[in-house]
């Protein structure tokens, strides 16, 4: 009987322990009866993971991530109202429209820049009239960060500059203009912003064309240095103190990357001056080029992801400041009323000078063959009997749409107060212009002309005709500029001024060009096929 019992007990701490120890599949041998001395291990069945899931150490910190918008005008000049292009039907831009999109932008992404590349001031009638005033208490209103100097900001003199810096409620930065005897900054040189979590160094470079652009009276007793030679010595000290470097670049698109190249980093160059349409970002090395265009038809935005300080994700677009956007209702009215006393003080500008059958557009004028530059270097070819006439893109701002033409229309199509020169080159010489205007494509200083044609094929210039006849590289031909071409802009002064009898007529272009337009009383313009592109 005492047996019986042990047994028993025995089968009984075997039934347990196997109720204890869950098996979910029998085994097909018997489970082992452990020692009474050992106690059963627990199995703890392992937590899944999803397979896009990446395993994290429990104690690792994870990255910080930033989402950083930046938003960016430049060469405004003046252009408060809402006003044509020739791509769209109805009017863009204008500063009560741009409120109103910044302060959407605003609510939807919690950390936000805005900044202006320069040249607010200056270009147009109302500019003229209130010499930037307005501008700078709309841009107050906007709550701007920073804005870099532009040539044309200190056109009206130094003194009426420093009225508008001071009613800014945000800093007027250039790093490269210093005061003569002291080569110390004449303004601020550069600007830290805390943004969300994230250090900005704001600074900004006038071009090495400041020199020749900016008149000595403008800017008395100060100078502009080089800007690569500022940056170099700058932007070291700026990664000291931030995240991010992004330089204000008022200067042309090839200098803009050739400060890239030359000064390590700097993360991002909001471009201006060139008035170029950049609809993506333009990678130079680890930096990225920004530029949109003019008169602020369009707003920049570059959408950026930071993490750990470093920019880790970028997009970028141009977002028309279209017609269909609300205006600010204060600001839209202020600017109604500043127009209005304009034309009251201004009548003779909106006199009509005659008509234009159709638009003559100013569509694709930095890359191909444009109706309103056919329009004004016939004009000049004709004024002056000269054999070509020639003119870059820049001196062109608008189109000069159909219906009647008031001296406004006109000064706001071609603004530049330029006389009429001429110059004796030889075909060798006219070859070398052609060349240059090629090399340019895309840019300002791309060329438009009368009296002569001729092909860009894949970057080289070929097929030149004068007056319908091939080319005679030994053949001297008179070529009609503006002395701005003929004895400022790099380049093309060299070329004009090695010429044989270079002569300044002191004659106005846009004298010249809108007595024409008096005269035929009905004017037009088309492409011709002046200039191929293959």
């Amino acid at each position: 009987m005492k047996r019986f019992l042990v047994l028993l007990s025995v089968l009984a701490m075997v039934a347990l322990v196997a109720c204890a120890t869950p098996t979910p599949t029998p085994a097909p041998t018997p489970t082992p009866v452990p020692k009474p001395t050992e106690a059963p291990k627990p199995t703890t069945a392992p937590t899944p993971v999803p397979p896009t899931a990446t395993a994290v150490p429990p104690t690792a910190t994870p990255v910080k991530e930033t989402k950083l918008t930046i938003l960016h005008t430049n060469d405004t000049h003046g252009h408060l109202d809402a006003f044509r292009i020739a791509e769209f039907p109805n009017p863009v831009g204008g500063v009560a429209r741009r409120a109103t999109m910044i302060a959407q932008i605003r609510k939807e992404t919690p950390n936000v820049l805005l900044v202006d590349g320069g040249d607010v001031h200056q270009g147009i009638l109302i500019a003229d009239t209130y010499k930037g005033e307005p501008d700078i208490k709309f841009m107050n209103a906007m709550g701007y960060d920073a804005m870099g100097l532009g040539n044309h900001d200190v056109d009206y003199g130094w003194a009426t500059f420093q009225a508008r810096k001071d009613a800014a409620k945000f800093p007027i930065l250039s790093a490269n203009l210093v005061i003569s005897a002291t080569n110390k900054p004449a303004l601020t040189s550069y600007v830290i912003k805390q943004v969300g979590d994230v250090k900005i160094a704001l600074t900004s470079f006038g071009g090495p064309d400041f020199k020749s652009l900016v008149k000595q009276e403008f800017v008395p007793d100060m100078k502009f240095e080089d800007p690569i030679v500022s940056a170099k010595a700058l932007v070291p000290e700026l990664r000291k103190q931030a995240d991010l470097v992004v330089v204000l670049g008022h200067e042309l698109v090839s200098d803009d990357k050739k400060l890239a190249e030359a000064v390590p980093g700097i993360d991002i160059i909001i471009g201006a001056h060139e008035h170029a349409r950049l609809n993506e970002i333009v990678k130079v090395g680890n930096t990225m080029l920004v530029e949109a265009w003019q008169f602020g038809a369009f707003l920049g935005r570059l959408d950026l992801t930071i993490r750990a300080g470093k920019i880790a994700d970028a997009k970028y677009q141009l977002v028309p400041v279209a017609n269909s956007i609300t205006p600010d209702a204060a600001i839209d009215a202020e600017v109604k009323s500043l127009v209005a006393k304009m034309k009251e003080q201004n009548q003779a500008r909106f006199v009509v000078l005659g008509e234009a059958t159709a638009d003559i557009t100013d569509t694709n004028l930095r890359t191909q063959e444009a109706a309103i530059g056919n329009f004004a270097t016939d004009v000049m070819r004709m004024e002056s009997k000269a054999d070509i006439a020639v003119s870059t893109a820049s001196s062109f701002l608008s189109s000069i749409f159909k219906g009647p033409i008031t001296v406004n229309d006109y000064m706001e199509a071609i603004p530049y107060k330029n006389t009429l020169v001429t110059s004796q080159l030889t075909g060798a010489q006219v070859k070398q212009l052609l060349e240059l205007c090629a090399k340019n494509i895309g840019a300002g200083a791309f060329c438009q002309l009368s009296g002569a044609s001729f092909t860009i094929n894949k970057g080289i210039v070929e097929d030149i005709k004068v007056g319908g006849a091939a080319l005679d590289a030994a053949k001297t031909y008179t070529v009609a500029t503006t002395n701005y071409q003929g004895g400022v802009a790099a380049g093309f002064k060299d070329i004009f001024q090695t010429g044989k009898n270079y002569t300044d007529s002191g004659k106005d272009v846009n004298e010249l060009i809108m007595n024409y337009i008096k005269a035929q009383k009905q004017v037009s313009a088309k492409v011709e096929g002046r200039i191929t592109i293959k």
